[in-house]
């Protein structure tokens, strides 16, 4: 019998956002080519992490044996100059479960 396992899209991350003025956004999305879609599957905004944490998300099984993109995407919304360092993403895979 066939077990589906699911894929899973593991990274690790540090961020150094703005979190008074709530003008810091990151998130993951899934490009399915295949498809012509794209889902965002991961999304923080405004909190700083200091040091490496992991991250392991599900990929959208309607992406199963297709062509992905994985785009990641940090954006400063506002414009406060304030210096903050951003995100940083390190170690990424996708991997099945």
């Amino acid at each position: 019998s066939d077990v589906y396992k699911r894929q899973v899209l593991e990274w690790e991350e540090a961020r150094d956002f703005d979190s008074f003025y709530d003008d810091d956004l990151a998130t993951v999305s899934v490009i399915d080519v295949d498809a012509g879609t794209t889902n965002v599957i991961y999304t923080t905004a405004n909190e700083s992490v200091v040091n490496w944490i992991p991250r392991l998300v599900d990929l959208p099984a309607s992406t199963a044996g297709h062509t992905v993109h994985i785009e990641f995407r940090y954006q400063e919304l506002g414009s406060t100059g304030a210096g903050f360092a951003g995100w940083y993403i390190d170690n990424v895979a996708v991997r099945e479960q």
